[in-house]
């Protein structure tokens, strides 16, 4: 039986491609036998192969069975005459195993005799045995016998059948000598079945040659050049892998030496650099004479000529001159700064507020009651016009008038009018009253900032009109008390029509105004919120003109008739011209920024002529003239709570201020002010502190006071406070 070689066998090691070679192959159908014979160049390929294996060491002879010349035993099977391609055929091998033992006898004493030979040479059995010319041999190899060489094995395998074809039926080798069929089959054991045949049989009658087209030859020609064309590749990739590591070392290398030699190359530059900058400063430092100027020498250092001693001590005066020019700039701008901060009320403490201050009994429809004037002497008209929406927010909201009757307590006087009826009852309570405007145009917005009450006309600044501001007329309605009013005209020119300018007017006729205008440009239509960028732009303008405190406000004078009106401006400038006041003929006009009240005197052509200036303890908005030469004052002591109506927040102090044209005394109460107690000539006297709103104005009858806040809604109601309390 011919052992057919696994392809799997391939990948294990010789010893262990031995043992599996003792065990016996089952066998497979068998297959059409294609006789082809190996030609030359294959056979120089395999015996190449055989050279490139690892030689193998022969394993250990194995004991002895059977001593020489006894008969072998008479279990064993008697050996099938071998012919070719009946190696591998299920039928010869079944025939081979039932033959007589007792057949061949004298064959198997031969064959025992040559297996127990001593022999180490291994004598092809097969088809190859034929192919090599050697005599085949009966019997089993012994177990020391060397395991045939690869080459050996190799010459069994033919090449395989083309795949596209059954493999053909090979033809009778011409070269190889006629094989000589057996007389007597030999006796095969089973012992032998696994053996390849002895090295000792060189005796024995030739085999039948094995065909080289055999399916067992055939797998084992693939076997091997799957295995040849394997090695070939992994010894290619092995060789592509040295190669590419020589390439990286080499990489490696020549990087490295770069690397150095930058390293030399940026130190040799670094020490030329320092040794020119040693020798520059050693230059510098010769040049450099004992008792000149540091400056000359780096003159002639640069390449510059020397100036002259006198040069010399004029540049230097220059020099002390400039430093100490700066000095003084820079102490003037921390003293500025320390006055702005000081003027704005960020230093100044706390005062105590009103305690009996409450809010007037309708008032809460009040929006920005901004202004009030006295109808009479005991019943005050207070505007509410939206002023925050109308600015800053450019909402659509419309204001109203109302009027206030406030009781005088303490004039027995007033109590005797009233006790015969010719001055009606006041209310124990005072009330707001909205007055109810008639024939007031459509196509208008009633927005009232300023007001001014000549009888039987009311005068007021408007911020309604589409495009800006205007001055509107109105007839009082007496019907014992102020019911309403009757609109008559409105006053419209350029220099009040901007949106936001005009702030307070004062009529002197009936067709004579003064109007002060608090801003150079206009404020936005649509509210500053909604500011266009050339309405950003003004608005910053102006913004740093209030911080500079430029005077770009004025005070214009407007007369006006059924066809024309004018206006011209009159007085000096103001940094910001706001509340006005007219008493006989003298006008008075605050100047917020500035904490001062302009003494106007009036001539007959109308102009206005500088006649005094108030200085007051702190800023100041609205003022009005007293009967007895004094002045009210709504006042801001914080101005800088007032700066951005859009961010006010309680508490926002504010204050009604009383002037008195009178040097003050020791036990006179004074105001508390950011700059001192104001005019030395007049004394300043707050009657009523909030800290809830700030104070735009008011009225004063008797011992109660009506507060009014130009941002905040309703009005306060207010008693004035004791000596104990200012």
């Amino acid at each position: 039986m011919v052992l057919e070689r696994d392809p799997d066998m391939m990948s294990l090691t010789d010893d262990e491609q031995d043992v599996a070679s003792r065990l016996p192959t089952p066998q497979k159908a068998p297959r059409a036998p294609v006789d082809e014979n190996l030609s030359p160049t294959a056979l120089e390929a395999i015996k190449a192969a055989e050279q490139r294996r690892r030689p193998r060491r022969p394993p250990p002879p194995m004991p002895r069975t059977t001593p020489p010349g006894a008969r072998p035993p008479t279990h064993r099977a008697h050996r099938a005459p071998v012919t070719s391609g009946s190696l591998d055929d299920d039928e010869s091998s079944e025939s081979s195993m039932t033959e007589d033992p007792r057949e061949n006898n004298d064959d198997e004493r031969r064959a025992s005799e040559s297996h127990d030979a001593p022999s180490e040479v291994w004598t092809p059995v097969g088809p190859l045995a034929t192919a090599l010319g050697s005599k085949p041999s009966s019997g089993s190899p012994r177990a020391g016998s060397p395991r045939p060489s690869l080459l050996d094995r190799a010459r069994r395998i033919s090449p395989p059948p083309s795949r596209s074809q059954s493999p053909p039926t090979a033809p009778p080798a011409k070269e190889w000598p006629p094989e000589k069929p057996l007389t007597k089959p030999p006796v095969v054991t089973s012992s032998d079945a696994t053996r390849p045949s002895p090295a000792s049989s060189l005796d024995s009658e030739p085999l039948k040659r094995r065909s080289p087209g055999s399916p067992q030859g055939w797998r084992r020609r693939r076997s091997q050049l799957h295995a040849d064309a394997r090695v070939k590749a992994l010894e290619e990739e092995a060789s592509a892998t040295r190669r590419r590591h020589r390439e990286d070392l080499q990489s490696i290398r020549e990087a490295r030496e770069r690397a150095a030699s930058d390293l030399k190359e940026t130190k040799a530059r670094l020490e030329a650099g320092r040794d020119r900058a040693k020798k520059a400063a050693a230059r510098l430092l010769a040049r450099l004479p004992a008792k000149r100027s540091t400056r000359g020498a780096f003159s002639r250092w640069r390449g510059r000529p020397a100036p002259s001693p006198g040069r010399a001590r004029r540049e230097k005066a220059l020099g002390l001159v400039r430093g100490l020019a700066s000095l003084a700039v820079l102490m003037v701008m921390v003293a500025g700064a320390y006055q702005t901060a000081s003027d704005l009320g960020y230093f100044l403490g706390e005062a105590p507020t009103s305690k009996n201050c409450r809010q007037l009994a309708g008032s809460a429809s009040f929006s920005s009651s901004e202004d009030a004037a006295l109808w009479r002497p005991s019943e005050a008209v207070v505007t509410a016009g939206g002023l925050r929406s109308a600015f800053y927010e450019g909402g659509n909201d419309e204001g109203a008038l109302f009027a206030v009757t406030l009781a005088d307590e303490t004039s027995t006087f007033v109590q005797s009018l009233q006790y015969i009826g010719l001055v009606p009852t006041y209310d124990v309570e005072p009330r707001a009253r909205r007055l109810v405007v008639e024939d007031w145009p459509s196509d208008k917005k009633f927005r009232p900032h300023g007001i001014y009450v000549r009888k039987p006309q009311i005068f007021v600044v408007n911020h309604g009109v589409e495009q800006g501001s205007s001055l509107e007329v109105f007839e009082g309605i007496d019907n014992g008390t102020l019911v309403g009013a009757k609109w008559l005209r409105s006053v419209e020119h350029p220099f009040i029509n901007g949106h936001g300018l005009p702030n307070s007017v004062v009529a002197v006729a009936s067709d004579e105004v003064y109007v002060t205008t608090w801003r150079y440009w206009s404020l936005p239509v649509r509210g500053v919120a909604r500011a266009s960028i050339l309405e950003r732009l003004q608005l910053s303008l102006q913004f740093a003109a209030s911080v500079l405190r430029l005077p770009v406000t004025r005070v214009y004078r407007c007369v006006f008739n059924d066809e024309a009106t004018s206006c011209s401006p009159v007085g000096a400038r103001h940094a910001m011209a706001n509340g006005i006041a007219l008493r006989g003929n003298m006008i008075y006009v605050v100047d917020v920024l500035r904490f001062s009240v302009t003494v106007y005197e009036r001539r007959r052509d109308g102009s206005l002529v500088v006649n005094d200036t108030i200085s007051l303890p702190h800023a100041a908005d609205n003022v009005y003239a007293l009967s007895d030469g004094s002045l009210l004052l709504g006042s801001m002591p914080k101005l800088h709570q007032c700066l951005d109506p859009l961010a006010q927040k309680p508490p926002v102090a504010g204050a009604l201020t009383l002037a008195v044209p009178r040097p003050p005394s020791p036990k006179d109460d004074r105001a508390v002010g950011v700059r001192g107690y104001g005019d030395s000539r007049w004394t300043f006297r707050d009657i009523v502190r909030t800290d809830g709103g700030q104070v735009s104005g008011g009225a004063l009858v008797g011992t109660r006071a009506l507060v009014g806040s130009p941002w905040d809604r309703g009005a306060l109601l207010c008693e004035l406070l004791g000596p104990d309390e200012v």
